[in-house]
Formats: structure tokens, C-alpha cells, sequence
């Protein structure tokens, strides 16, 4: 998944959990003279907060995980925050 993002040209991929998230980071990071971002972070409030750092009005954001890491968290936060008029 992480090499597909740098081919799809994705701007920024952030890897959420553990083992798996590593591979797909580690992926992304070795696919080639990528110049956009890989991070890694350990779980949702992690991604979460990387987020709200990071998203900008304008931007699109995929939350692609199973259930089991929480990631659900991430995308409601996110919806939270446009729909309150925190952020975009």
C-alpha cells in the first residue's frame, strides 16, 4: 500500500499501528525519489493529532484501516471539526 500511494502520488501517508503500518510506511519511504512525506505514528489519537496539525481547507483525506486500530475515530474527528467550523 505504501509503494501504491507514491505511485498514485498521494502527498502525504500517515501508517497507523504497528507491525503492518511499519511495512506500508516503509514502503512508501522506499518506493523511490519520493518527495512527499511517510510518517509513522503508533495509534488513531497519534493520527489524530498529526491531522489537525497538518489538514488544510482544500485537502482530502482517505482513513483506510479494519476497525481494530480505531481508525473510525480519525475520520469522526475530522468530519467533527468541518462540520463545527473548526477546520477543514
Amino acid at each position: 500500500m505504501g509503494r501504491l500511494a507514491v505511485r498514485l502520488n498521494i502527498s502525504t501517508l500517515v501508517a497507523v499501528g504497528g507491525r503492518e503500518a511499519a511495512c506500508m510506511e516503509l514502503g512508501a519511504r522506499n518506493e523511490g525519489s519520493w518527495g512527499e512525506e511517510s510518517v509513522l505514528v503508533s495509534d488513531a489519537d497519534a493520527a489524530i493529532g498529526l491531522l489537525r496539525e497538518r489538514v488544510r481547507p482544500g485537502d482530502v483525506v482517505l482513513v483506510k484501516a479494519s476497525r481494530s486500530i480505531g481508525l473510525e475515530r480519525v475520520a469522526e474527528a475530522l468530519l467533527a471539526e468541518t462540520v463545527d467550523g473548526a477546520s477543514s
